[in-house]
């Protein structure tokens, strides 16, 4: 939280979880686990500061794709949007 989404990312393997930290707990609002992907996307699209926090829940593989890579793939590579 707090800080741009600067990657995208696929999950190869485990489990992470998004939270928002509220006054006296944490809340969850959604997971993603093997074969989704993570990230916060509304700070990804718009490079604004997140207000998620997302964190491992057991050992994660994750391969991740800048918002640079991204604009690239758009502009040279057809069918990617």
């Amino acid at each position: 939280a707090g800080q741009v989404n600067g990657q995208i990312g696929l999950v190869l393997a485990g489990c992470l979880r998004y939270f928002f930290i509220e006054p006296h707990r944490e809340a969850n609002t959604h997971f993603a686990c093997e074969g989704m992907w993570v990230g916060d996307y509304g700070s990804f699209i718009s490079q604004q500061p997140s207000q998620l926090n997302i964190q491992a829940l057991q050992p994660a593989v994750v391969i991740a794709i800048s918002f640079d890579d991204v604009h690239w793939a758009y502009a040279h590579l057809p069918g990617m949007e």
